[in-house]
């Protein structure tokens, strides 16, 4: 029995496949020309990559088990601390929360 032929939906859907679930960005962002292109984690369109647009270092294949794992550990590390911050919350926003969910202060 012959097989059916694919539908154009189906070629173009495997096409968008391609392009865009082979590479994430790694955990610095990526900017194009001066212009933030691509965060930590966003898919990376493949032909950007095997034209030069991206540096193919910047990226992360999805194949790549062992980067994906660094790459997620790393990203998932210690949270960045802001300038201003400091360690325990302000006591009059934990007040607010706590009679926000209905808690005693």
């Amino acid at each position: 029995m012959p097989t059916k032929p694919r539908s154009l939906l189906d070629k173009y859907l495997d096409g968008q496949a391609a392009e865009w679930n082979v590479f994430v960005c790694g955990p610095r962002p990526i900017n194009i020309d001066g212009v933030r292109a691509f965060n930590p984690g966003d898919a990376v369109p493949a032909s950007h990559v095997t034209r030069g647009v991206v540096n193919h270092a910047d990226v992360i294949s999805r194949d790549d088990e062992s980067g994906m794992r660094a790459f997620e550990s790393e990203v998932s590390g210690p949270a960045v601390e802001l300038p201003g911050s400091t360690d325990a919350p302000d006591p009059d926003t934990v007040a607010q929360v706590k009679r926000a969910h209905g808690s005693a202060s």
